[in-house]
């Protein structure tokens, strides 16, 4: 969730009173003279994306293992080019859809129990603009309950 509202801020062009933590990495790096030149997604385990920052200064380049929401966060920031491996893209076009967490019908349908599994889920899979709609219906249902 962090990281959604981390990206919705910069591309809202919404300014914070103190630098968030992508915020303060980009500084950093540029304080080093260094560039986000690309992110790259290119792997997929245990149903989480892993993603490479590739950063440059000067004639010196590294890549740099971080969370797929994390690199995109920077990528917006730098205005640098998210790409996926080919091989990763192919896998997933070929996936079963049953490999994904699955919603049936409305999330109304769901017991509170059953949308905290499917919450943690979600999580896990860095899924999170799904996970906030869950989160979302939890509260709800929280909230009737108590009327």
């Amino acid at each position: 969730m962090h990281e959604a509202q981390a990206i919705a801020l910069h591309i809202e062009k919404i300014a914070t009173a103190r630098p968030l933590t992508h915020d303060l990495f980009v500084l950093t790096l540029q304080t080093l003279q260094c560039n986000l030149k690309a992110v790259v997604i290119d792997q997929l385990v245990d149903d989480v994306f892993h993603s490479q920052l590739h950063i440059e200064q000067g004639n010196q380049a590294w890549s740099i293992d971080a969370r797929t929401s994390d690199a995109i966060a920077l990528a917006v920031r730098f205005d640098a080019p998210i790409q996926i491996r080919a091989a990763l893209f192919e896998e997933m076009a070929m996936l079963d859809p049953a490999h994904a967490t699955q919603i049936r019908g409305s999330l109304w349908e769901y017991s509170l129990a059953e949308l905290d599994l499917m919450l943690h889920d979600l999580l896990q899979k860095e899924d999170y603009e799904r996970a906030a709609k869950v989160r979302d219906i939890i509260a709800q249902k929280k909230l009737r309950e108590q009327h």
